[in-house]
């Protein structure tokens, strides 16, 4: 009779509000190895660990294993080597072996800092440890290639392995039934959270992306038939939300097709709400294509354009000057026109980059169009990233900071084991010293609150499209107001806090106790401390003074006055309790609407009556304003009222 060893696997996985996800990296080892190994019967699966619980909970549920496997990424590697460790503690004899990104691709020292670690395994896991598995218990692992083990506290690192020129070689762990168990045994309390892959690999190699580089630019996909059964799967089993890994959705022709199965299934059966993409780089007419009918679905509120940066020089240092930057200008004004929300990703601190040439670029980023949201995101360093490298460290002179790892609308997770997981922050460069990195933060929080909280987007709009004025001028002009300025000197000493609290290990945004338990983005935060104070009065009052000096021409200054009084009374905020009624010299209500979706419009006398119709966005409270209208409206910038004349007929206050 063969021995029957039992397999646990650890794959923690961050939730929300009772919502997790799958875990589909351990999922996938599972199915694997089910199909290829020579001796079905030898080996059990324990069902997974996917969520973080009281450390000495996860340790037990892992009672009895022999092997254990962890799936590490930056958001569970510590927690994970802690319950390796407390684990091997209590079981010298049980195998333990790690993969995923976070575990380093060099991991002689890896291995030797964690000595209860008896293998490691490189890129694509799958070969890797049915081979490792098909030697066990022998633990002959020589031959074995991807991986770094461990022989009589002795460690040897095997050559790479090639990749699989097929990624259906590994079966569905939807399909065949790898979390059958797993949902079985939790029934209705949680909602479950779906990675899915169509397509492995990435044929881009980005300095900062720890995915190019371990996929050696080649893409491999799933048979069509695999994928459109894997979706029904989803849509059976009331999968809302589904996370699409692939690197570059829409590279294949046949993704168009995906996407329109997908939108058949959630017409049908309500399910997915949601279908998340990364669009695929260089294909810039089917990347519009398939958001335009994700979009027009329903099944995402906002498309992601992640143009990172402008500067040439950062586009060479990381590796991405092969990507074409005028795409995503084309997307950004398609959808504009379409009328469908986009938002575009920048990240800060990038090598190359200087405070001017990110100030430059956010400016013209605005002014190609992007009127709904920049996401600004700090540089962080991924461990397998070509950017970890200290040859790349040494060259680009990349000094860092260890933060907690935190969500935007994210929870304050305090874990009762003291255990927080961290990442490296770049804040400095050879081309961004310290204080540069300082002035980008905080340039970066005003273009937040001023133009896409919308404080000031109609005047800031005027000044640039009628004036000339650069949108780097005006957010530099109100940075760099004098201090007696009492509600601007507020917002700076806000934002100047936030960058001192990252370069003291403090979270990249800003908690509130208050509002929600959660963490803001600055420039958010920042909005609601303006409006629940009652500041915002006093503010248009300061701003107003200096935009005005951009100004030589009495008519300039009537129209942004006219551009102002709209603004304000348009932004949406608690205790209106009727209709807000404004007169107004120029139609500058017609005109900012006409330019949010790239059409001209030209700005002549004329008198207008505004009327801003409030009945259905009334909100009663602080609390729900802050929950509904800045947290929920973030990715639509959903901060004004809907402004909409009445007919004379039906306006009875007219």
């Amino acid at each position: 009779m063969v021995a029957t060893y039992k397999i646990g696997m650890v794959q923690i996985n961050n939730g929300f509000s009772g919502q997790y996800y799958l875990p589909y990296s351990v999922g996938l080892l599972q199915s694997y190895v089910q199909e290829y190994i020579s001796n079905k019967s030898k080996y059990v699966f324990k069902i997974p660990i996917y969520r973080r619980l009281p450390l000495e909970e996860n340790i037990e549920l892992l009672n009895g294993a022999n092997i254990l496997f962890f799936s590490v990424y930056v958001w569970n590697k510590k927690i994970s080597l802690e319950i390796a460790r407390r684990v091997k503690e209590n079981n010298p004899n049980i195998f333990i072996i790690f993969g995923g990104p976070s575990v380093p691709d060099d991991a002689i020292e890896f291995m030797g800092k964690h000595i209860w670690i008896d293998a490691s395994v490189h890129q694509e896991g799958e070969k890797s440890i049915l081979e490792v598995l098909e030697r066990y218990p022998d633990k002959d692992l020589k031959n074995v290639l991807g991986i770094t083990y461990r022989v009589d506290n002795q460690v040897f690192s095997t050559g790479p392995r090639k990749r699989m020129k097929n990624f259906s070689d590994v079966p569905s762990p939807y399909l065949t039934g790898v979390f059958d168990h797993l949902m079985k045994s939790v029934g209705s309390s949680h909602q479950w959270l779906a990675t899915w892959e169509s397509n492995r690999g990435c044929p881009f190699a980005c300095a900062y992306c720890d995915w190019g580089s371990a996929t050696n630019s080649k893409v491999s996909k799933t048979e069509l038939d695999r994928a459109l059964l894997e979706l029904d799967w989803f849509a059976t089993n009331k999968v809302e939300f589904i996370f699409v890994a692939d690197a570059n959705f829409g590279i294949f022709h046949r993704d168009e097709e995906i996407v329109d199965y997908v939108i058949h299934l959630s017409k049908k059966t309500g399910y997915p709400k949601v279908f998340s993409v990364q669009n695929t780089k260089n294909k810039k007419e089917r990347a519009y294509i398939i958001q335009k009918k994700l979009a027009e679905s329903g099944l995402t509120k906002s498309v992601t354009l992640a143009l990172q940066t402008t500067s040439e020089k950062s586009l060479s240092a990381i590796s991405r000057d092969n990507i074409r930057s005028d795409d995503y200008l084309y997307l950004q004004n398609r959808f504009r026109k379409d009328g469908i929300s986009t938002y575009t990703e920048i990240i800060l601190a990038l090598p190359g980059e200087t405070y001017s040439s990110f100030a430059n670029g956010v400016s013209d980023v605005i002014s190609g169009g992007q009127h709904n949201k920049i996401q600004f995101n700090n540089l962080s360093i991924l461990p397998n990233a070509e950017m970890a490298s200290n040859e790349y460290r040494k060259k680009y002179n990349i000094k860092t900071v260890k933060a907690p790892i935190v969500n935007m609308h994210g929870t304050l997770e305090v874990p009762e084991d003291g255990i927080n997981e961290e990442q490296e922050l770049v804040v400095s460069t050879s081309t961004l010293r310290v204080e540069d990195w300082r002035r980008v933060r905080e340039y970066a929080s005003y273009v937040e609150l001023l133009y896409f909280c919308k404080l000031l987007q109609i005047p800031m709009l005027f000044l640039n499209v009628e004036c000339g004025i650069s949108y780097r001028s005006m957010v530099e002009k109100i940075m760099n107001a004098p201090s007696h300025f009492s509600v601007l000197s507020i917002i700076s000493k806000i934002f100047k806090k936030n960058t001192k609290s990252i370069l003291n290990g403090g979270a990249e945004f800003i908690f509130s106790d208050k509002w929600e338990k959660i963490f803001w983005p600055p420039g958010e935060y920042a909005f609601i401390e303006l409006s629940v104070n009652q500041l915002l009065g006093k503010f248009y009052k300061e701003v107003s003074i200096l935009l005005k000096d951009f100004l030589d021409s009495d008519t300039n200054q009537k129209i942004l006055s006219d551009a102002i009084l709209y603004n304000c009374n348009k932004l949406n905020q608690v205790g209106v309790n009727s209709e807000i009624y404004i007169e107004l010299d120029y139609p500058i209500n017609k005109w900012y609407k006409e330019w949010l979706i790239g059409k001209k419009c030209i700005l002549e006398s004329e008198k207008q009556s505004i009327v801003l119709y409030t009945k259905s966005d009334r909100y009663d409270s602080w609390g729900n304003w802050v929950k509904y209208m800045v947290w929920y409206g973030h990715r639509t910038g959903a901060y004004y009222f809907n402004d909409e004349r009445m007919a004379l007929e039906i306006s009875g206050h007219y």
